[in-house]
């Protein structure tokens, strides 16, 4: 073929190429000299151990491929039993209501420190014998939650498993950095409003602190900012009282 160098030992043939690969074979060798050789077809079959009935084969599901994708209520989330199952552990139905009453949905407009706080009130009027008031604060916290707020609780039921890690971690979600940021906004540009009295502005002031209690802000940092936002007048009113 024209434009193609081949070598001296080429071959077009297969056959011969076939023959040749089998000659350079080398077979391999045991220890005693004898080629290996394998064993029979029937030792195979008298031998136990390589017997299909001896196979060992992961265990099959007993479910079918409807149950699969059928909901069941080993699946829904739930809080686990309080105690140890030695003390009588009981919620009476009028107390769930009264928790039930202070509902939290978790829409940005709602204050979640002032649900916290009214729920902690409430715990702080019972006390089971033989149980924690941790517990007690954590069997009942659901039942003042709704929507996404209930979701966000069972959603992370399994990793927060004390009351101290779902409270704190109940205000970080629902109470963000965003939301501390625009309070301490508010407190250190504050201004009186029109035809307000001083005693009125103080207690929209400390409405904000109120709201925010982790503002971090030193108290004569407060009262500076107060008294920076009224009027020329109403400071010379308070330092001729001061």
């Amino acid at each position: 073929m024209a434009g193609f160098n081949f070598s001296e030992d080429y071959q077009d043939d297969p056959e011969t190429i076939l023959r040749r690969a089998r000659a350079n074979l080398t077979p391999p060798r045991t220890t005693s000299g004898a080629h290996p050789r394998d064993p029979p077809l029937d030792e195979h079959l008298s031998d136990p151990t390589n017997s299909p009935s001896s196979a060992t084969y992961p265990p099959t599901s007993t479910k079918s491929l409807h149950e699969y994708s059928t909901p069941s209520n080993s699946d829904l989330a739930t809080l686990p039993c309080a105690g140890d199952g030695k003390v009588d552990f009981e919620l009476k139905p009028s107390l769930i209501n009264m928790v039930r009453a202070i509902a939290f949905n978790g829409n940005p407009s709602e204050d979640a420190n002032a649900h916290l706080q009214k729920f902690l009130e409430i715990c702080g009027t019972i006390s089971i014998k033989g149980i924690r008031q941790d517990v007690n604060q954590l069997r009942l916290f659901p039942f003042s939650l709704q929507v996404k707020a209930k979701h966000w609780f069972y959603h992370y039921l399994v990793k927060l498993d004390t009351w101290e890690n779902y409270s704190n971690n109940f205000l970080a979600k629902f109470f963000p950095v965003g939301k501390t940021n625009l309070f301490c906004s508010k407190m250190s540009n504050f201004q009186r409003e029109n035809q307000e009295f001083v005693a009125e502005a103080w207690e929209r002031m400390q409405e904000y602190v109120q709201a925010c209690p982790h503002h971090g802000m030193q108290d004569w940092l407060l009262i500076q900012s107060f008294y920076h936002g009224l009027l020329i007048e109403s400071c010379h009113h308070l330092d001729a009282a001061t």
